[in-house]
């Protein structure tokens, strides 16, 4: 069903989102049989530079959208996560890093074509949709009233000028920047493809975020040695 989403799709929904990309540069392949690297289309100029805006756009939301959850939760002096976070872009659409992975991630399918970019960011949102019937379903039920006048006053998707007019404070954070790498190496890597004509940057520049996460994973999971208590003071 278009409304009911299974736990291991929503665990592996980044997964699906990254795999995705191979399968759409090799589907293409296939069908048109141009010549050259499978994963290196041919594109215009000017595709390429309006894939590199829309690509630029999106991780601009994305920082923010991440940038005011800490903001509000995690950094707060005093955090309080019985409430929603309405603040930021969460006053033009209740679902920025969703709209943020859909214009990414259609900017980077625009490099093979405008139909198969559309295809792509269909399909996408399809998912999503199935992903968001879930937790909007959680939401309801922690939050009750104040999720459902949250949701008549903001869109799901794609904001309107009224609601983009609420938005009030910007918040470009390094958290929001780290917490996002991948993400920011898909956009350095289209930006790169863009200027250098040959959609190959992706590649080794969204491995490069892969590996940072994984680091910064890492680190944050690692056991912490114990430190021996402090002599008592005299």
């Amino acid at each position: 069903m278009l409304t009911s989403v299974a736990s291991w799709e929503y665990r592996w929904r980044f997964s699906i989102l990254i795999v995705s990309q191979p399968i759409l540069a090799l589907t293409v392949y296939w069908y048109s049989g141009c010549p050259g690297a499978w994963y290196s289309p041919r594109f215009s100029p000017t595709i390429g530079y309006i894939a590199a805006a829309i690509a630029t756009i999106s991780i601009l939301i994305r920082i923010h959208a991440t940038g005011s959850l800490h903001a509000r939760v995690m950094a707060s002096d005093n955090p309080d996560t019985s409430r929603l976070v309405t603040f930021g872009i969460y006053e033009a659409t209740r679902n920025p890093l969703y709209v943020s992975s859909l214009l990414l991630f259609g900017a980077y399918a625009l490099f093979f074509g405008v139909l198969w970019a559309l295809g792509f960011v269909l399909l996408h949102w399809l998912r999503y949709q199935r992903v968001i019937h879930l937790e909007e379903s959680c939401l309801r039920q922690q939050w009750g009233q104040d999720f459902d006048d949250y949701c008549q006053k903001t869109p799901r998707w794609w904001p309107s000028w009224r609601s983009i007019g609420r938005i009030r404070g910007v918040c470009i954070s390094s958290h929001g920047i780290v917490s996002n790498i991948v993400y920011v190496g898909a956009w350095a890597g289209i930006v790169a493809s863009a200027v250098m004509g040959d959609l190959f940057w992706v590649i080794p520049f969204e491995i490069a975020g892969g590996l940072i996460m994984a680091i910064l994973y890492r680190s944050k999971s690692a056991p912490q040695t114990p430190q021996p208590p402090a002599p008592p003071t005299l």
